[in-house]
């Protein structure tokens, strides 16, 4: 019984939980904590490296959506190829509508033509027939029999000299009227050629020629009619150009010295000698000896963009060498200085400018001075022309 107990002790003994120290408790409770601590960083861990995608992963991406968007856009395109070819002929058929084929430069030669073969004849039969046969090629089939085609008048053989196109009026899909300034030279017809020579008319008429196209070749559908076109005196008042500085006295004088040289070799001698004088080779090809230089009558000398540049109007003499006829001309230049000596880099080639009519109001004319007035300060009072002028 004693031993009973005392093994009944000892069994109750083991199973009664033993009192946990207070340092033990907390000690626990923080490596739990950090446990906790350890997981947390862990799940962090898993969720940045599920977001950071492995290299060349956003490039695969893009490369499926482009892949895919260009494969529908493609097949859409398909789609509305297949069913909308009518409305593409249709466009097309509009742009011809829209591009009036009777003013076109192959209508302009061919109303010429035949005003060349019009207006020549010889007053005989056979000059009856040859006309006949020519009208063929130009005039429309409705029209070909009309007396108004044949020759107007037996009296006078007729020689075409020249067509100068002077209006185009548009008459419908493909039609137009072609107006010219016709001169030919009427020769009278003599039965007995030695008595008297024969009376010779030159003539000038304006003349309006029909054309029509039909989309394989054109045609005269109307006779020939007189016209008229009143060729007024031009509107253009003048050309100003951009307010510009003079250039200083020293370049001036230089500039001045080497001008006569410049021309001398532009126009009268070769275009690898010329090539020596200038930046490049597209500057100018020059006049090849085909005109005699004689002086320069004056210029005007301005200040470029840089400091080195300079821009040049003069007015030159030259002389036709077969003739010995003197002509005035006027030429604009760009001169670049380099290791003290001038190139020309630029011939006629000043864009900043402006076209004045005489029909503006003059107020608007006065309100846009393009030459400066303050002499005072290098700027000058009158264009390069108005200069040329003086």
């Amino acid at each position: 019984m004693k031993f009973l107990k005392k093994n009944k002790k000892k069994a109750l003994k083991k199973n009664t939980p033993k009192k946990i120290s207070t340092f033990k408790r907390y000690y626990l409770k923080f490596q739990k904590w950090q446990e906790g601590e350890k997981e947390k960083k862990e799940m962090k861990k898993r969720d940045i490296n599920y977001s950071v995608k492995p290299k060349g992963y956003f490039a695969r991406k893009i490369g499926v959506i482009f892949f895919w968007s260009l494969f529908l856009f493609m097949f859409l395109v398909v789609i509305v190829t297949l069913f909308s070819g009518g409305d593409d002929s249709n466009a097309d058929e509009l742009l011809q509508v829209e591009n009036n084929q009777a003013t076109s430069p192959e209508a302009i030669q061919f109303a010429e033509n035949f005003l060349k073969d019009y207006f020549t004849w010889t007053a005989t039969n056979d000059g009856k027939d040859q006309r006949k046969e020519l009208m063929i090629k130009y005039v429309a089939e409705g029209i070909r029999n009309h007396s108004g085609l044949s020759i107007p008048n037996m009296d006078w053989n007729s020689t075409f000299k020249n067509a100068e196109l002077k209006r185009i009026t548009e008459k419908g899909t493909n039609l137009a009227y072609l107006t010219f300034l016709v001169e030919y030279e009427y020769v009278e017809v003599k039965e007995d050629k030695k008595k008297d020579k024969p009376e010779k008319k030159k003539i000038q008429k304006y003349i309006d020629v029909p054309i029509a196209f039909d989309g394989h070749s054109y045609g005269v559908y109307e006779l020939p009619k007189f016209s008229y076109v009143y060729e007024d005196e031009t509107t253009v008042k003048e050309v100003k150009y951009d307010r510009m500085n003079q250039a200083e006295s020293e370049a001036t004088n230089s500039i001045q010295e080497f001008l006569p040289t410049f021309f001398k070799t532009y126009a009268e001698d070769e275009k690898d000698k010329l090539n020596f004088m200038i930046t490049d080779d597209n500057v100018t090809d020059g006049l090849n000896g085909t005109m005699r230089f004689d002086k320069v009558e004056n210029s005007k000398i301005y200040k470029g963009q840089a400091d080195n540049q300079f821009i040049v109007f003069a007015e030159v003499k030259l002389i036709d060498p077969e003739t010995e006829t003197k002509f005035n001309v006027t030429h604009q230049l760009e001169l670049v200085k380099q290791e003290d000596r001038f190139l020309v880099s630029g011939m006629n080639n000043y864009d900043n400018k402006g076209v004045i009519s005489s029909i503006e109001d003059d107020s608007n004319d006065s309100s846009e001075e393009v030459i400066d007035g303050d002499t005072e300060n290098g700027e000058d009072d009158s264009t390069p022309e108005q200069e040329n002028e003086n």
